[in-house]
Order: structure tokens, then sequence, then C-alpha cells
């Protein structure tokens, strides 16, 4: 266990506000600030708690109230410039941050102070109510740029820009304009704006699991996931890269963050992988696909999927179980491509001495999964994903208590709090920048008429209105997070695919799937990019093979858009040859991306007549199914009578 040892020894949690607080002696304006935030975020924490566990408040009151906080916390933590250190500067920005402050408690002030009157006057507001509704919206766009980036910022102001003068707008945005006092009543006093189903999950659903997530990792089980993983595929040829899926996808399910969940499990399975063999640029691939698959994989999977569950007016324990199959499905597709380029490369298992033992593992801190396995049986009981992320955080509280090594001080407890709504404040602030393309998008007419606009361009063409969409998707998610893509998307695009003949289910799964890959989708691939600077590599050839590694992401939706039974709709056993066939069509996606087929080197010819076959395999039907099987029979026999069959060097009957 030596390796992994010294892989672990420097783990360190980043230092959150309240301890850096603490530990800075003196009392200065920067302190201050750090203390006023850790309060806040402690005081939306303990909140959030009390009305998980008790009921919340009036909807507006609620979720008003914590947006504004998290506006606050955006305006302390986030710069106004990243990148200008002057003083002046800084001291500019810091006066206008102020002010930004300010007028954010002015105004939830305003709402809460006599919030009954408040509530009564949506459809008639006052001129002051259109006055300070308008400028929160500006507070959020602004906060919106700061966390998220530029292109939500334009999207949203877009959408409900155009509003006010669609008499003027061309095309499908053209309609009768609306007043400004309208606009206002319609984004700000009422759930169907601002604080409509993306802010309504964010601030329901999320935070308790994000509270959940980080006593979890506090506790140090991020170290103990990856040291399980690692004890079950050490011996395996090419053990770490497996390791890491393994690590990767479980971690990823609860942080539900791509990017974080790098950064927290590559730094320590990106140099396992590169030990054994493994190439900088493939082992930080491996990485960044095996951490943005998280986001699907149940139980917890991203915020975008409690979103998606309200969308879909379904349980969240019924959602888990029809994304179970294509996560498995998208986790399989990277597993054979790892085991196939460790074949081709003639990679070795980590030596015996180097892999943790999993009886003693489980023996030391196996109850650390305690509460995800109760969070799995409560959602499968039918118990909601609220009281569900209750019973999980009572039950990990004592258990992280148990032991010294996991145990957690009154200040790291507190600190652990705080740096769930840390997490919490770019989700809160794209799901209410989402919410003003929601209304804009519900007022205007506008998604149906831009189904309408795809439904007329495919000529009712099933196929090309999926890759209508899929680019749509991607393109946004250049600059998107996940759930800003999912709820764009699901809002314009998705009405299209059902207009089609898709069910709600297909239509929203396949814009969700999209938006968790764009994490991985060149130029603009944050998860790639963030693995390319722990294994040290070229960022953009990091991204390329991660785009190729993760293939499978962008096809599964396809997959079950022709083939719901990968949804688990259908009969078992149609769902059970349907899941066996997609299986082998992407170990032959595989062996075409990889290059490498049943211990065979192909050619590039043969990879793409093997790559074709895939797509037949992946495709539903029973025709489709036995052209693919004859491809790659034919592609094998081929390749072996021209090529050379390299010798199988391991002897493991654990190995595919």
């Amino acid at each position: 266990m030596s390796q992994v040892n010294n892989l672990f020894q420097d783990e360190v949690i980043k230092e959150s506000n309240l301890e850096e607080a603490i530990r800075q002696k003196n009392l200065n304006i920067e302190l201050i600030k750090k203390i006023f935030a850790s309060s806040l975020a402690l005081f939306v924490a303990i909140l959030v708690l009390y009305a998980s566990a008790f009921g919340q408040p009036s909807y507006l009151f609620y979720r008003s109230l914590i947006l504004s906080v998290i506006l606050v916390l955006t305006f302390i933590l986030y710069p106004m410039f990243k990148k200008n250190n002057s003083l002046v500067v800084k001291k500019i920005t810091g006066i206008i941050d102020l002010f930004l402050i300010l007028m954010v408690v002015i105004i939830q002030s305003y709402v809460i102070l006599d919030f009954d009157q408040f509530a009564l006057r949506q459809g008639s507001p006052t001129n002051l109510d259109v006055l300070f509704g308008s400028i929160y919206v500006l507070l959020l766009l602004e906060a919106t740029r700061r966390t998220v980036g530029w292109m939500l910022v334009i999207l949203a102001t877009f959408f409900v820009g155009q509003l006010l003068i669609s008499d003027k707008m061309p095309w499908i945005f053209f309609g009768p304009p609306m007043k400004l006092s309208a606009i206002v009543d319609f984004v700000w006093m009422r759930d169907e704006g601002i604080y409509s189903v993306p802010i309504m999950s964010v601030f329901t659903y999320v935070i308790p699991f994000l509270i959940f997530a980080s006593f979890l990792i506090r506790s140090g089980a991020g170290k103990f996931f990856i040291e399980l993983a690692v004890s079950f595929t050490g011996r395996l040829v090419g053990g770490p890269a497996k390791g890491a899926i393994v690590s990767s996808g479980f971690m990823g399910s609860i942080s539900g963050s791509a990017v974080a969940n790098v950064v927290g499990t590559g730094t320590f399975t990106i140099p396992m992988m590169q030990k054994v063999g493994y190439k900088k640029e493939f082992s930080g691939a491996v990485e960044a696909v095996a951490s943005t698959g998280g986001q699907i994989m149940p139980p917890v999977m991203g915020a975008a999927a409690f979103i998606l569950a309200q969308n879909l007016q379904i349980p969240y324990g019924e959602l888990i179980l029809y994304a179970l199959i294509p996560a498995i499905l998208y986790y399989v597709a990277l597993y054979f491509s790892v085991h196939l380029e460790a074949k081709r490369l003639g990679l070795k298992s980590l030596p015996k001495e180097d892999i943790p033992k999993t009886i003693a593992l489980l023996k030391d801190r196996g109850y650390l999964l305690i509460p995800l396995i109760l969070i799995l049986i409560s959602l499968f009981m039918g118990f909601s994903a609220i009281r569900s992320a209750m019973l999980a955080i009572i039950a990990i509280v004592p258990l992280v208590m148990m032991r010294k090594s996991t145990r957690l001080s009154p200040v790291q407890f507190l600190s652990a709090l705080e740096d769930s709504v840390r997490d919490l404040i770019p989700i809160a602030i794209a799901c209410g920048a989402a919410g003003l393309i929601i209304a804009g998008v519900n007022i205007s007419g506008v998604g149906l008429k831009f189904a309408y606009l795809i439904t007329t361009i495919s000529q009712g063409q099933l196929w090309l209105t999926l890759i209508l969409v899929m680019i749509a998707a991607v393109i946004l998610g250049f600059g998107l997070p996940t759930t800003a893509v999912y709820v764009t998307v699901a809002v314009v695009l998705a009405p299209a695919l059902q207009e089609l003949g898709l069910s709600a289910l297909q239509a929203h799964m396949f814009a969700f799937f999209y938006g968790v890959v764009a994490a991985i989708t060149p130029p603009i691939a944050l998860a790639s990019f963030a693995a390319a600077s722990i294994s040290k590599t070229d960022p953009m050839k990091t991204g390329y093979v991660a785009f190729r590694l993760g293939l499978a992401g962008f096809i599964i939706p396809f997959m079950f858009a022709y083939g719901p039974e990968l949804l688990m709709q259908g009969e078992p056993l149609n769902i059970i040859i349907a899941f066996i066939t997609a299986t082998v069509g992407l170990y032959l996606l595989a062996a075409a991306i990889i290059g490498f087929y049943l211990n065979v080197k192909i050619s590039l010819i043969l990879r793409v007549t093997l790559f074709a076959g895939s797509l037949f395999m992946l495709y539903p039907g029973f025709i489709t199914d036995l052209t693919g099987v004859i491809v790659a029979c034919l592609v094998y026999l081929s390749a072996r009578r021209n090529g050379r069959l390299v010798a199988i060097t391991e002897t493991s009957s654990q190995e595919l």
C-alpha cells in the first residue's frame, strides 16, 4: 500500500473562510469580510436544514431570502474583475460591491418586512415594486456574470429584454410587446420567473445533498473511496485507470460537479495512471470523462437531475431508476476503452504490495458507506429526496465521530456547512438566471414556435431533429453549466422532440445528457482543462482525447431516444436484451476508438468499419443487431489475417 499511501499523505481540504478567519490574528477588513461571509453561509445552511426538517415558509419569502443572501455572498467572494490586481481598482470595486450589497439588503427588506401586502400586489405592482424588481434582476445578472460567465447573462437578457420590443423583433420572436411592470411582476413577484422550478429544486433538494456531501468529503471519504476502488481494480491490467473510473463515478454522484470531482480525485488517480504507463493526455482524459459521468450516476447525480424530476413531475427515486442503465453504459464504455488501451500498450497491474486490502479497508472505514446505502434504501422505499438527504445527514454526523481519523472538530463541523453553501453559489445564481429564460420563453411562446420551426426544418425526421437539438445543447454547453444547459434546452427544444413522438422522459433525458457531456466537449471542456492542469499536459489535447473516450456519452441519448427500454420502459426481457446489445455495441465502439479489438491491432480502415458496425448494434432492432455482429466478425477475421495477434500477457480470470 506504500504507493497509495504516499499519494494520500498530502491530502488537504481547501481551507474555508471560517478556518482562515480563525487562523488570522489581525482584525482587518478582509478578515471582517470572511467572518461575515462565513456567518451568512452558516445562516443559509441552518435555515435550509430547519426548513427541510419542519417545512418551508411561503415559497416567495423562503426562496427570495436565500437567493438574496447568495447574492450578497457572490459580491463578497467573487471579485468584479478576476485579473486586475491594482490596489486602486480593488478599492473602487470594493466600494461598488458594498453598494451592490446594500441594494440587495434594501430590496429584500422591502419584500419581507411587509410581505403579506407584497404578495397581494401580484398582478398589480406599484412603481416602487417595478423599480426594485428591475434593480434586482440587474443584480442577479451581475452575479451571473461573476460566477457563470457572459453567455448566460446574454441569453437571460435577450429572452427577457425581447419582451419589451417584441413588436420590433424579427422571425419567431415577433409578437405583442409587454410593459416593464408586467415583466417585473412575472419574473420577480411570482414563482414563474426567478423563483420558478430551478431555484425551487436547488433550495429544496440540492442544498441538503450538498451538506451531506460536504460532511462526507470532510471526513476523508474521498480517500477511502479511491483506496476501495483501487483495492477492487488494482490487480487488473491498467488497474489505476479502472480505479479512477469507479472512484470518480462514485464521488461524482455525490458532489454533482465534474470540475470539483476532477480536482478532488484526479490529484490521486492521475499520477497512479501515469505510473503504470498510461500517457499523460490519456490519464487526464480518463479522469475528466469519469468525473463528468458522476452527474448522471445515481443515487445523488447532479443539481440538474432534481430539476429534471420536477419538470417530469415524478419522484426522484423513480428518476434514478430510469437513469441507471444509461449511467452504467456510460461507465462500461469508458471501462472498455481503458482496458483496451492497457492491452494495446501491454501495461501491467499494480504491484501486490501497492494494492490496499479490501477487507481491511471495510473494517476500518466501511461505516462511511452506511449513509449512501441509507439514501438508496429510503429513495426506493418511496421517501422524498428531502427526507432521504436528512436521514443521510443525521447518519453521517455521528458516524464520522466514531474514529479519530474521520472525527470533525467544532470548527471543521461548521466549515463543512459553510463549504456546502459556497459550492451552492454558482448553482443557485445559474438557476436564478435560468428562471429569467424560462419566463421569457413561456410569456412569448418562443418555445412552441421554436419547436414548430425545428420540426419544419427537419421535415418530421426524428434523427435530424435529434442532431439539431444535440448541436444546440453542445454549443450552449461551451459557456454554461449543466443546470443552465438542461433548463434552456428543456424549455426551448424538448417540446420539438415531444412533437415527434418522444415521451417527456426521453426528451428531457436527452437534453439532460448533453448538458452533462458539455464538460468534456472541446473547445471549452472545463473538466478536461482541470484534468490537464493535474496531468501537466496540453488542455486541448486532453480535451480531444476526453471527447474520444466520452463519445459514448454523445451516442447513448440517441440510443434511448430510439429504444426507450434503456430507460426501463418496456417488458423486462426487452430491457435485458437492449442492455446486452448496447453493451456489445459499446465494446465495438471502444475497440474502434482505441484501435485494438479482441487482442488484435486493427488498421484505420477496419476501425472505421468497426465503428459503423457498433452503430448498427447500438440502434435497436434484430436486423441491425445481426448486421453489427456480421460486421464485427468480418473485421476480426480480416484483422487476424492481415495483422498479428497480440499475446495475452496476463492470466487473471477477472479480466474481460
